[in-house]
């Protein structure tokens, strides 16, 4: 056909002579068609897409690899508009017969343009892809049902009267129903339920096929390509082979594709918390080998930790913040001191400073990063070690990077004290001893602070756990030992 040799021209000379001036040219070409093909004055865009599409995705393979990359692109430029036009909803499922209405309301109107260059030819072109789809379906089965009938009357109609008088049941002489409003809504009804939004599931399957490409170029474009779908709709996440696709590419052994994943995760995934429990251990690579996805893995540890409920996914993710403390590049080091600032003292400093008038809410808030903290440094003697450490040299000593909120952190730090001291206090001989052991531990953290966060009456109220022979503990009586030697 005349659309199946423009198409294979076209992306031939893509394919062939792949250059500056062709892409911007080409991209021009596809863009435009894009533009318009949701008005019906330019109907013919739709078939022109539609091949152009299937040549595209037919071509896109076994390709250079600078060529694969631009059809993939290209591609994606589609799919995106594509997308846009589905909206939220399944594309309907509609035969042409269910939509003699909108035909005849979009003709009416094209009719009325006549007159007007460039488009006087629209309503012919309308009409006769009208006629072909009739005629193909009429043809395309023996059976005769309803709806056969119904098209075959319709098609007859059309075919006998149109060219005679221009005007006929189907096609009316503008009375006012065939507005330009009208004939679009309607227009984009039949555009819906057309060839080229039908290729929409082909192109999704494509796209994904893509994302396991061999070429890493190919599969990096992929990545980007299915990004803009998910920021046109979230809902694509939900698909089960998305997942998976996702899933799969996050161990890929290019740092370039394991980044574009992770790019994925941070901008939409993450808009969608009752997704991080299914993904979050797997997306935070702060082991990697590369700087930029170890980075980029600790922005996301933060923002799973800040936008999680969940008290274990908030713990796994502080630890792997926690953890970089170790890393060999400065960059990152500086970075991990600078999140875990922010997400553990700073955050919390300003969640209670939001409750001010509620102190109920301000005891929990604190309370609950307690419980965070003490499963945290109980992991392993290696985050104990770690979290001792950051407290005393970049929390409690005054750094050129905190010095600015240097009287937060201490305010802070002061009140988690406070709130760790009540507690052991409160329910000292009680059934609640492997709280309160854990809570000595992490205040004689605190206790070997250079700054002073436990005064002499408060020191006092900690001797039962020196004296109480029945529910002491040797860990607990250790604790408190090492709480009254560096407070002393």
């Amino acid at each position: 056909s005349i659309l199946a040799l423009i198409s294979s021209t076209l992306v031939n000379r893509i394919i062939t002579q792949l250059n500056a001036n062709t892409k911007q040219l080409f991209e021009l070409f596809i863009q435009d068609l894009l533009n318009v093909v949701q008005f019906p004055e330019w109907s013919a865009s739709e078939q022109l897409l539609s091949s152009l599409t299937n040549t595209l995705v037919s071509n896109s393979e076994n390709q250079p690899s600078i060529v694969e990359t631009y059809l993939l692109e290209i591609i994606g430029l589609i799919g995106s508009t594509m997308l846009e036009l589905k909206g939220p909803n399944d594309l309907p499922d509609l035969r042409v017969s269910d939509l003699t209405d909108e035909y005849s309301i979009v003709s009416s109107y094209l009719l009325t343009l006549r007159d007007a260059f460039p488009v006087k030819f629209s309503g012919d072109s309308f009409v006769y892809d009208w006629i072909y789809k009739l005629s193909s379906n009429i043809t395309s089965s023996s059976e005769e049902d309803y709806a056969k009938a119904k098209e075959r009357e319709t098609y007859l109609k059309l075919l006998s009267s149109y060219y005679k008088e221009q005007s006929n049941g189907l096609i009316k002489k503008n009375d006012g129903s065939a507005t330009e409003e009208n004939a679009t809504l309607c227009y984009k009804k039949i555009l819906l339920s057309g060839t080229f939004m039908k290729l929409y599931h082909n192109f999704l399957t494509h796209l994904l096929r893509s994302i396991d490409h061999p070429k890493i170029k190919s599969r990096t474009r992929a990545m980007k390509n299915l990004a803009q779908l998910i920021d046109k709709d979230s809902r694509l996440l939900n698909l089960p082979m998305v997942k998976q696709s996702l899933s799969n590419r996050i161990a890929d052994p290019s740092p370039l594709v394991r980044l574009a994943v992770l790019e994925i995760f941070d901008q939409y995934i993450l808009k969608k918390p009752e997704l991080i429990g299914e993904f979050y251990q797997t997306l935070i690579l702060t082991n990697d080998k590369s700087v930029s996805v170890r980075t980029k893995s600790l922005k996301i540890a933060k923002r799973i930790f800040l936008e999680a409920s969940n008290k274990d996914i908030k713990v796994f993710a502080l630890e792997k913040i926690l953890r970089r403390l170790e890393d060999d590049e400065e960059n990152v080091l500086d970075l991990t001191k600078q999140l875990l600032m922010e997400t553990v003292f700073l955050g919390l400093y300003d969640q209670i400073g939001a409750y001010s008038k509620d102190q109920i809410k301000q005891r929990d808030a604190v309370s609950f990063m307690i419980d965070i903290l003490l499963d945290l440094i109980n992991k392993s003697e290696k985050t104990w070690e770690l979290f001792e450490k950051y407290l005393n040299e970049d929390i409690m000593r005054k750094t050129d990077e905190n010095k600015k909120f240097h009287n937060n952190l201490l305010s802070i730090s002061n009140t988690i004290v406070d709130v760790l001291l009540t507690f052991v206090v409160d329910y000292v001989d009680t059934e609640k001893q492997d709280s309160v052991e854990k809570s000595l531990g992490l205040l004689s953290i605190f206790s070997k602070c250079e700054h002073p966060l436990i005064n002499q009456e408060q020191l006092m109220s900690l001797q039962p756990y020196l004296t109480s022979e029945s529910t002491v503990s040797s860990s607990t009586s250790y604790y408190t030992l090492v709480i009254f030697r560096h407070t002393l």
